[in-house]
């Protein structure tokens, strides 16, 4: 996955006074699962129809597998969309869909066919080749349009929002199956979702967005638990913010003043004393434990050893989601921390009550406010 796909350098994209994208640089390798994430508005769209070239960038330069595509019409270039709706041929069969780009390519019948064909049976479309658009679900017309795209063989697959308009247990299954079909054709895919989780689970990389930037760029692992910006931290999933005063630093660690309490967290580079930061904390690394009216502490709530910060607080809310239990606990100053404990971990937890929260230093993320 070395070599460069798509490049996108210095692009700008303004409509009128808005400016959706600034000074863009990306590079997306061969192969590779890039997801465009960010709320609406961020840029992302408009980013993925330059690539399509359904729009021209106001500034820089955009290059496919090391070409330039200015002025290149989108049925010129070798890439190929699918969106959130669907647009197939109500009149044609799902082989007809499929095919129909073929047909414009002038590819004979019989090859046209048998690409179709092959297409449908990569996304499990098989027999299902004679029916039209409104006798399938909304799951398999999905996959009759990402058929449709791939039937082509393009370098590169655009995805905006393809999988929006379905319910929520269709879409989690059709993730699993456009990343397993993206690891089997070995097609560079750029997919356009505002959805965190969805962006998490399916992706080799994820750019997150706002306002036309680039907020942060890496793996799942390092923008969940790595976050560089504010936003980023609070966009991806939920978390725990606060915000203080670098007061002591280390090669161990860093010792960050906050209205709630002092904390320990990793030490980084780019931070330097008296420097003021957030301080990113998820839910599922904070430990919670009931205090008595004495103010000992209970058995402690959560996989672990006791970390070195540590918060006393109340807890406010207690509220079942299913495979765990989510934790408000309101802290000092005022400051709400939410937790997330196994179910079996917080039966001995009362609403209302006095608890101890803790967590490791590693757990916490550091970015410079």
């Amino acid at each position: 996955m070395d070599a460069i796909m798509i490049q996108l350098a210095g692009v700008t994209k303004a409509f009128g006074e808005t400016v959706a994208v600034r000074n863009l640089n990306l590079t997306v390798f061969r192969g590779e699962f890039l997801t465009l994430l960010g709320p609406s508005g961020c840029g992302k769209t408009t980013t993925l129809r330059m690539i399509a070239g359904f729009e021209k960038p106001t500034e820089g330069e955009i290059l496919l597998d090391g070409q330039p595509v200015e002025g290149l019409p989108p049925y010129r270039r070798d890439v190929n969309t699918v969106f959130q709706h669907y647009a197939l041929f109500p009149h044609m069969t799902v082989l007809e869909n499929v095919a129909f780009g073929l047909a414009m390519k002038h590819v004979p019948r019989e090859e046209a066919r048998r690409r179709a064909l092959e297409a449908l049976e990569m996304v499990q479309l098989a027999g299902f080749e004679g029916r039209r658009p409104r006798q399938l679900s909304g799951g398999q017309q999905q996959r009759v349009a990402v058929a449709r795209a791939i039937v082509n063989r393009p370098k590169v697959l655009l995805l905006d929002e393809p999988l929006g308009a379905l319910d929520l247990k269709l879409r989690k299954q059709m993730q699993v199956e456009l990343k397993h079909l993206q690891q089997r054709l070995g097609i560079t895919f750029i997919y356009v979702t505002h959805d965190q989780e969805e962006a998490l689970t399916m992706s080799d990389r994820i750019a997150v967005m706002s306002g036309g930037v680039i907020e942060q760029l890496g793996t799942s692992e390092e923008i969940y638990h790595r976050p560089r910006t504010r936003f980023v931290a609070d966009f991806i999933g939920e978390t725990n913010l606060f915000t203080g005063q670098v007061v002591a630093l280390s090669a161990s660690g860093l010792t960050v003043e906050t209205p709630a309490l002092r904390l320990t967290v990793p030490a980084t580079p780019e931070v330097s004393a008296g420097a003021l930061v957030h301080v990113s904390v998820r839910p599922e690394a904070i430990r919670v434990r009931p205090e008595d009216a004495s103010g000992s502490h209970g058995a402690l709530v959560g996989a672990g050893t006791v970390g070195s910060n540590r918060l006393s607080g109340r807890l406010l809310e207690k509220t079942f989601i299913g495979a765990a239990t989510r934790l408000v606990v309101e802290v000092d100053a005022g400051q709400l921390v939410t937790v997330q404990t196994h179910n079996g971990d917080s039966h001995s937890l009362r609403q209302g009550s006095p608890v101890t929260l803790t967590w490791e230093p590693e757990d916490s993320a550091v970015m410079v406010a």
